[in-house]
């Protein structure tokens, strides 16, 4: 097969297909219904056959070799660049997934200087002495050393702290739109500083006056200062960076690999000197993913009544699509906001995720002054035991109804229906009649599993290495459009431990900027109300002045 992906989507068109004129043709002639059966059972010929194979025996064919490309860099600029080429250049490669570890090579001690003027130097940074009275600075990136490595000290505030990363518990979320990779709190003064390292003998120092939100914070670009007659020491930062293709793997299918290759590594380090690499004795015993989605679209395809059995697929062809000119917005949560979220959560019995998307269903429906809201859920169909450490596309589309009556429905009315409607699995299969019009909903959580499972490796957001350095800058829309493949699509996504962000994705023709301004004030009042009047109506009014 050339393109398994074509082959793949062609099948689920001509899948929705039948199964929409399939019900009418069981009503009619012997010969009609015969049509029918062949139709499917073509269908099922033409399904795109693969091998698959344990992923143990995988890692043992491997012999000394890792299952993954080492990629250096110099910067977290070029990291940023070769995470979005390899995620762009993913479909021409051939390969559903491709995994690689990224090293950030950087010489970070030494005297540095803000901007050009020179001199004797602004702040220096320096090993931070271990208890043995060692130093370690050849492996910044090494997740098992437990001691900070180094000391940022700055000498014309006469402060100093410990630089530290983000899976350190003395870690502060930067502001957003500052991917960090090190942060400090620094004595005596109590200031906080972030830095990030856009390339090789540069950085961006960030520095706040305490941990308030609401404080102002000041921005510098260093350079590092040349040292003379003394060894230069280069420190590196690694990054595990995975990518799957969506039509063979959906958001879950993360942790299995991440966890096969940090199981790897830990055995690696721990047996330093001996073929631990191809040991598969740590890595999971599982059934054939591919045998269990593929039993489960048969079942689709053979008509299966999908509400006695939840497991089973929807058909999700793009057959019917919607394609027009629109724009984005971005609603950032942070972390006073998510403590909120987090006490609302424990306070009604709701998942975090269940409470936006209640926020979400209450804010579409007053912007719209609609009467009912009809979401298309990206659901995580793993329901029986050990499906959570399977890899494949066990995410589907659930279409999901929620009531928003003018007169009777309020803001927490909202949430328990929704949180009920999901934990009982009260939705309908996906109807792809309504593909063109169809509000779809997807969740991006990060990795829950604690660092001591992860050999000390952490998951960052998007937001950590996808859009770079964006500090500042504006987000107003201006004239720009863009291409657009639904009407609406939200996806709810958790930056970090202390931060979340909707992003809405709207067609100009159906949802005008003045929707979309009615929809963030919507946000903004429901949430409110949520945390202090929660049986407050969904529809109220605006102010006079709202524009």
């Amino acid at each position: 097969i050339v393109d398994p992906s074509q082959l793949l989507s062609f099948c689920l068109d001509a899948a929705v297909m039948v199964s929409l004129v399939s019900r009418a043709w069981d009503c009619q002639h012997f010969f009609v219904r015969l049509i029918n059966r062949l139709l499917s059972w073509a269908l099922r010929r033409a399904w795109p056959k693969v091998r698959v194979m344990n992923r143990s025996c995988l890692y043992a064919k491997l012999s000394a070799k890792v299952p993954f490309e080492v990629v250096r860099v110099c910067g977290q600029e070029a990291l940023e660049v070769v995470t979005r080429q390899r995620r762009a250049q993913l479909g021409d490669s051939g390969f559903p997934v491709d995994i690689a570890l990224v090293q950030i090579e950087v010489q970070l001690i030494g005297l540095w200087v803000y901007g050009h003027c020179g001199g004797e130097g602004d702040f220096v940074i320096v090993p931070h002495l271990i208890s043995t009275g060692e130093t370690d600075t050849d492996h910044l990136g090494h997740p098992c050393n437990d001691a900070s490595n180094f000391v940022f000290y700055d000498r014309i505030r006469q402060d100093a702290g410990l630089l530290v990363g983000p899976g350190d518990p003395r870690w502060h979320q930067p502001p957003s739109g500052f991917p960090a990779v090190f942060c400090a709190e620094m004595m005596p003064s109590g200031n906080l500083i972030w830095l990030r390292v856009p390339r090789n003998h540069e950085l961006v120092v960030l520095r706040k006056p305490d941990k308030q939100e609401s404080s102002r914070w000041h921005r510098s670009v260093a350079f590092r200062m040349p040292s003379f007659g003394t060894s230069e020491s280069t420190s590196v930062l690694n990054f595990l960076v995975v990518h799957a293709m969506h039509w063979v793997a959906d958001g879950q299918s993360y942790e299995p690999i991440v966890g096969d290759m940090l199981s790897l590594y830990t055995s690696a380090t721990s047996k330093r000197g001996s073929s631990a690499v191809t040991s598969s004795a740590a890595l999971p015993v599982v059934d054939d993913s591919f045998a269990i989605l593929e039993h489960r679209l048969f079942g689709a395809l053979g008509g299966t009544d999908i509400s006695s059995f939840p497991q089973q697929c929807s058909l999700r062809g793009g057959i019917f699509r919607f394609r027009g000119k629109g724009y984005s917005h971005c609603i950032q949560l942070q972390h006073s906001a998510v403590s909120k979220l987090q006490w609302l959560s424990r306070r009604y019995g709701a998942p975090l995720d269940v409470v936006l998307l209640a926020l979400v269903a209450a804010s579409i429906a007053r912007a719209g002054r609609e009467e009912e809201v009809l979401f298309t859920l990206y659901a995580a169909i793993r329901d029986e035991p050990g499906e959570t450490s399977l890899v494949g596309l066990f995410a589907d589309w659930r279409d999901l109804a929620v009531c928003t009556d003018s007169s009777t429905s309020s803001v927490l009315g909202v949430l328990l229906e929704i949180g009920a409607a999901i934990r009982e699995r009260r939705w309908a299969p996906f109807n792809a009649l309504r593909k063109p019009e169809a509000t779809m909903v997807n969740f991006q959580m990060l990795d829950s599993a604690p660092l001591a499972s992860r050999a000390g490796f952490l998951q960052l957001g998007e937001e950590a290495w996808r859009q770079g350095e964006r500090l500042g800058r504006s987000n107003a829309r201006g004239d720009q459009t863009q291409w657009v493949i639904q009407p609406l699509s939200i996806g709810i996504e958790q930056q970090n431990r202390e931060s979340w962000s909707v992003h809405l994705n709207m067609a100009l023709e159906r949802h005008p900027p003045a929707w979309a301004r009615r929809f963030v004030r919507a946000f903004e009042d429901a949430f409110r109300a949520l945390c202090v009047h929660p049986t407050a109506g969904v529809h109220c009014d605006y102010p006079h002045d709202f524009y």
